[in-house]
């Protein structure tokens, strides 16, 4: 390996593990904020290392005008929600807050933009390998060598592992998305077998350390959705018969859920309202109510204390949280109703395009992508993993959305950029 390759893969590595937030709290704030799942606000240290990262690659992508003008040309829904955040800043009730954060989900997507267009398909599944592997064999080193940091103290949550991360949550989130693309390399990249077997057996341990309930029922969905595109695309039509079956088992899964709630939260652990999480669901809707079109600006209602905070304080509530525990009403929040239907329809498109066209469904790695785009979406329903700032989720979501482009582009799976 030449030292190019090795500084390149390496800081894509350390992409990944920052857009992840898997730092250990070592660049976290110790505000509240900081330690709710979300993670809050950022450290300076934090904020100056992504700072760093959005502008190498917001450059290298402007070096490369023909990837730039790719990227204009497909990948329109992406790029009309990036520009409706950052002219959320004209309207926003917290203009500065807005404009930073606008920018970070533009240098987000500029780094995953960087990942795809850098890297082979191959070297880029590896650089994940390495990554997860990295925040999966640090956290269990914190958690024994640092139970204090490793593990959460107090609370509902205490004896909950989160590694290197916050909080069990977004620790949880990672890992699920980690198990989905190492269960791929098993069985597709026969060279990295033995690391992605690792990768596959620690992400499990995980999982089921920080007990995570979301991650769970995340992955009991990831696994019957893949089943489903795994007989889909097989050519015989006795499998054809099984991914109807399959699909038909989930319906009938979420109607007993939905018939028998009680039941399933009880299993769960969790009361009816999800942790306290439907009752914040409802100040929050009530309060978009008052600009339900535009919103108050990209990620500013939570930020500006005579917005949601007041809202929780008279509705009263002494914990005031961050976030709204759903990506999909922060989003409201932010950019309106105009902005949800952007994103929800640009979401969409790519799982109905995995679903329905034969060329994706044949594909293993975009099948792979589906599972994990389907676990974010399931995780952004309870935390903060769709379309925000400093997120592999983001990161992921938007290589994605790419990769689906420029499989129909192609007309072929295969290689989308060239090997460095």
């Amino acid at each position: 390996m030449t030292l190019r390759k090795f500084i390149s893969y390496s800081f894509a590595v350390i992409c990944m593990i920052f857009m992840a937030r898997a730092t250990g709290g070592f660049l976290s704030g110790n505000d509240a904020r900081d330690l709710s799942d979300d993670g809050g606000g950022e450290s300076p240290a934090f904020a100056a290392a992504c700072l760093v990262f959005y502008v190498i690659t917001g450059l290298w992508l402007l070096a490369h005008s023909n990837y730039l003008r790719r990227i204009l040309s497909q990948q329109k829904l992406l790029l009309m929600f990036l520009f409706l955040c950052l002219m959320s800043t004209a309207w926003s009730i917290l203009p500065s807050g807005t404009l930073v954060r606008a920018i970070s989900l533009v240098g987000n997507c500029c780094i995953a933009f960087y990942l795809y267009y850098s890297f082979s398909k191959q070297e880029l599944l590896r650089i994940f390998c390495a990554a997860f592997i990295v925040m999966g064999i640090g956290s269990v080193l914190i958690a024994v060598i640092n139970p204090s940091i490793g593990i959460m103290q107090g609370g509902d949550n205490s004896g909950n592992w989160r590694g290197l991360f916050i909080h069990k949550n977004p620790a949880s989130y990672v890992f699920v998305i980690a198990a989905i693309f190492a269960w791929w390399g098993v069985n597709n990249d026969r060279a990295w077998r033995g690391a992605w077997l690792s990768l596959l057996l620690l992400s499990a341990l995980l999982i089921v350390l920080t007990q995570s309930r979301t991650g769970f029922v995340a992955l009991f969905f990831c696994a019957i959705f893949g089943c489903w595109l795994r007989f889909k695309s097989a050519s015989k039509h006795s499998n054809k018969i099984l991914a109807d079956i399959s699909i038909m088992f989930a319906i009938a899964a979420g109607y007993w859920l939905f018939t028998n709630a009680d039941i399933f939260l009880n299993v769960l652990g969790r009361d009816a309202t999800l942790t306290g999480r439907t009752k914040i669901w409802s100040i929050a809707f009530d309060y978009l109510l008052d600009r339900p079109f535009l919103g108050y600006g990209y990620q500013a209602s939570w930020r500006a204390p005579e917005a949601m905070p007041l809202q929780m304080v008279l509705a009263g509530w002494l914990y005031n949280p961050s976030q709204s525990h759903n990506s999909f009403i922060d989003i409201a929040l932010g950019v309106g109703l105009v902005g949800g239907a952007v994103v929800c329809v640009w979401l969409a498109r790519i799982m109905l395009l995995t679903m329905t066209r034969r060329i994706l469904l044949a594909d293993p790695l975009m099948r792979a992508f589906s599972l994990v785009n389907l676990s974010i979406i399931i995780t952004g329903m309870s935390g903060r993993t769709v379309m925000q700032t400093n997120s592999i989720g983001t990161t992921l979501l938007v290589i994605s959305s790419l990769y689906v482009a420029d499989c129909l582009r192609n007309g072929k799976n295969g290689p989308v950029s060239p090997e460095i």
